[in-house]
């Protein structure tokens, strides 16, 4: 008997399911229909009421950028944020694809990478140009300013190369012991001191390629017999390079995604980027985290209440 019990149940609840599945349908017709008529009200508040957006979105998380590292990882951390929030349309009348961040990522091993790069072309070249006296470059060989510090394969070890190289060019380009010049070079000493950070290092590294490239192929007064032009420096002028297009690129898109048209519900004439475009290290940590506030008061910019979300789930 308890089979034909649950039999007859279970007909029974299938037919009363089905039965009041066009009201099941009839309501979540009704809920969406008052969902977007709850949108369409908060839209109406937010732009009488001046809101940027309907709704908040969520302040950006990271800490202050201090050094290479943390400023990398803060820039790849806010292209990747303000990307979803221009293409959000919880929070715009639509999405924003004018003005994604459509960049590569910043990397820090690579930034790094080039400085080393550098700093290794500037010893290999500064070796064999001090040693030079074929055809009469240099009387005889200069054998004192010889460089010891091994090659460069961090920031740390490019900064002790660097600061050798910056040593011995300065002792070399005026060394006339034993004929090595004709005469001293006194055209082309470097006007960066020693390096202790990032910054400091590419300061150093591109003063000492830029003094030594006019060096090697000076004649003037017989302080080389001839030109040196065995050993060119080919490497790049070393810089912050993708972090600072990275982070020029976040403020350009951000300061024009905020008056982008049909995008705000009111335009954001409040939380303009103005810091100064990154050139450096220094200057890029100091945009980054002018930025990152900014962008934040923008998120904040929006109605408080927040749109219900209504599911109705109907069996079949």
């Amino acid at each position: 008997m308890s089979v034909h019990i649950k039999e007859n149940l279970g007909k029974g609840l299938s037919r009363i399911q089905s039965d009041l599945r066009p009201l099941f349908i009839a309501v979540e017709a009704f809920m969406e229909d008052m969902q977007e008529q709850f949108a369409a009200l908060q839209a109406d508040v937010a732009v009488t009421g001046g809101y940027i957006h309907a709704e908040r979105d969520a302040d950006l998380s990271s800490a202050d950028a201090t050094d290479l590292a943390s400023a990398v990882a803060k820039a790849n951390a806010i292209k990747a944020d303000l990307n979803a929030h221009l293409s959000s349309t919880l929070y715009h009348r639509a999405g924003d694809g004018t003005n994604q961040v459509n960049t590569d990522n910043a990397n820090a091993e690579t930034i790094v990478a080039a400085l080393t790069a550098l700093a290794n072309e500037l010893k290999a070249d500064y070796e064999g140009h001090r040693v030079m006296i074929q055809d009469g470059v240099h009387g005889v060989a200069d054998t004192v300013n010889t460089v010891t510090a091994p090659n460069a394969t961090d920031l740390a070890s490019a900064i002790t190369l660097l600061n050798e190289l910056r040593v011995d060019y300065e002792s070399h380009r005026e060394l006339t012991d034993g004929g090595v010049h004709g005469a001293a070079d006194t055209f082309n000493a470097l006007a960066m001191g020693e390096a202790s950070d990032f910054d400091s290092a590419v300061l150093l590294a591109n003063d000492l390629k830029a003094m030594f490239e006019a060096h090697r192929v000076l004649t003037d007064s017989s302080i080389h017999g001839i030109a040196d032009t065995a050993h060119v420096v080919t490497a790049n002028d070393a810089s912050v390079g993708q972090l600072g297009a990275l982070t020029n690129l976040i403020k350009d898109r951000f300061n024009a995604h905020r008056s982008q048209t049909d995008i705000h519900y009111n335009d954001d004439t409040n939380h303009e980027i103005t810091t100064s475009d990154a050139v450096d290290l220094a200057s890029a940590i100091t945009l980054l985290n002018d930025a990152d506030n900014l962008i934040n008061g923008h998120y904040g910019s929006a109605m408080t209440a927040v749109r219900p979300e209504i599911t109705l789930y109907v069996e079949t």
